[in-house]
């Protein structure tokens, strides 16, 4: 990534010595997380310029480049997205009205700023089944954030898991987890899900 004096570019980050909007970056919000983070990592691992966007860049590990962004304002994010090659953006877990807010903004801010492409997390919401029970009702904020950045025009692709739960942070599995250092889930021998995947978890996330 570029290299340079910290005054040609007002999102330089002295301690990484690296400038994050000096050229094509992939913006990765949530990025301490567990959806995030690994987006960040196998970005970077595949030399790619990817750019923690979270609201305090001191929770980001160290040796990856990261940006201060207010979620709830549209300007901050477009300011970080002018020129990127991508975004990768999920909803964070919050009242709905707060939501509703960061979907609007996350939107406004890809209309402006035209990045190349934006991937959306759904994070277990359901927004591929319309008819069922299941779906997500239209004025979901992942559903509208999903219809305004469809009509946006800018490439924009939804990765759609169909559960995603933090089950190794619950109260009830922690203990079990520190002292044994694995996560037991019990499961019924007549579940049509033994042996499956039915959740993801990663028990390491930094800043957690």
């Amino acid at each position: 990534m570029a290299e340079g004096p910290a005054e040609a570019c007002p999102n330089w980050r002295a301690c990484t010595v690296i400038c994050v909007n000096c050229e094509m970056s992939y913006f990765v919000h949530g990025a301490t997380g567990a959806q995030g983070f690994p987006v960040l990592s196998a970005l970077q691992a595949a030399g790619q310029p990817a750019v923690a966007a979270v609201r305090d860049t001191t929770t980001v590990p160290d040796g990856f480049a990261s940006t201060a962004v207010n979620l709830a304002d549209a300007d901050s994010l477009a300011a970080a997205y002018t020129g990127a090659e991508g975004v990768f953006v999920h909803l964070p877990l919050g009242a709905p009205t707060d939501l509703e807010i960061y979907a609007k903004a996350v939107a406004a801010a890809v209309a402006a700023a035209r990045p190349h492409r934006v991937v959306i997390s759904t994070s277990g919401q359901i927004v591929d089944q319309p008819g069922t029970p299941l779906q997500a009702a239209p004025e979901t904020p992942v559903v509208q954030l999903i219809r305004d950045l469809e009509a946006s025009g800018v490439p924009t692709a939804v990765v759609a898991p169909r559960l995603y739960l933090e089950i190794c942070y619950c109260p009830s599995s922690w203990g079990p987890y520190v002292r044994r250092g694995s996560c037991a889930i019990r499961c019924r021998r007549t579940s049509p899900c033994r042996g499956a995947p039915t959740w993801t978890s990663r028990t390491s996330s930094p800043g957690s």
